[in-house]
C-alpha cells in the first residue's frame, strides 16, 4: 500500500498530492517518488525503478528526491519502501527541508494525508 503526501511550502504554491509507492497490482514494478522539476516549477511522481528520470511535461532530466540506501536512516521519515529484499535496500524520504521549485528556497516538505492502493 502507498502513501499519500501534500508537497508544501512557505512560498504557498498550491503543489498536487503525490502518491508515492505502488500498489496492490504494480508494486514490484513501481515505486513513485517525489521529484521536482525547475523548469516546470512543479514536483511530480517519478517511478525510481525507471532507468530515465523525466519531467512528464518538459521532458528533462530530473533527481528525485529521497534515496536508495541498505543503511537505515536515524532521521524521521515521512516515506519508505523495500527496493530489493536481497540486499535489503530501502528508498527512504527524510522528513527534512528541501529546495522549492518554486521559490528556490530550501522550505518543501511533504505531509502524509492518507494512504492509496
Amino acid at each position: 500500500m502507498g502513501t499519500m503526501v501534500q508537497p508544501k511550502c512557505k512560498c504557498n504554491h498550491e503543489f498536487q498530492n503525490l502518491n508515492l509507492g505502488g500498489g496492490m497490482n504494480n508494486f514490484m514494478k513501481s515505486c513513485s517518488v517525489p521529484s521536482p522539476c525547475f523548469h516546470c516549477k512543479d514536483v511530480f511522481e517519478l517511478n525510481i525503478f525507471n532507468k530515465r528520470h523525466l519531467c512528464p511535461k518538459c521532458r528533462r532530466k530530473s533527481s528525485p528526491l529521497g534515496e536508495i540506501t541498505t543503511n537505515p536512516s536515524p532521521n524521521p521519515l515521512v516515506f519508505e519502501w523495500g527496493i530489493n529484499f536481497e540486499d535489503s535496500s530501502t528508498y527512504e524520504l527524510e522528513d527534512k527541508k528541501y529546495t522549492c521549485p518554486v521559490c528556490m528556497e530550501e522550505e518543501l516538505t511533504f505531509e502524509e494525508i492518507g494512504c492509496w492502493d
